[in-house]
């Protein structure tokens, strides 16, 4: 049985598009499914938000204490709790949400 059959076989059960790419590194077998679509990146996306956001306070782009206005542009659904604050609000940036990740070239271009 391949690689993508048995992926397949586990992603069919759930009623959800789902987009795999993986390479068994032994084999070298790979499988690509939905490859071709794109997905919102939610939480993959805040390690490099939070890597970024550090190098910029180290460079001193901004501290800590700084506050950014949210605007509806910078959200984007999921974004947890700042999905539900209203425009204007000035959230301190303590955390790598999906709204702060959008936020994150505001702050660079300060």
């Amino acid at each position: 049985m391949s690689l993508e059959t048995k992926i397949r076989e586990v992603i069919t059960e759930v009623p959800v598009t789902f987009g795999v790419a993986v390479k068994y590194l032994e084999s070298g077998e790979e499988a690509m499914l939905n490859a071709d679509r794109t997905y919102q990146l939610a939480s993959v996306f805040k390690v490099p938000v939070l890597v970024t956001a550090i190098q910029q306070l180290d460079a001193g782009k901004f501290n800590l204490d700084d506050r950014i206005e949210l605007k509806e542009v910078h959200k984007t659904m999921p974004s947890g709790i700042l999905a539900f604050l209203r425009e204007g609000l000035c959230p301190k940036l303590v955390s790598a949400t999906t709204a702060a990740s959008s936020a994150l070239p505001t702050i660079a271009t300060q």
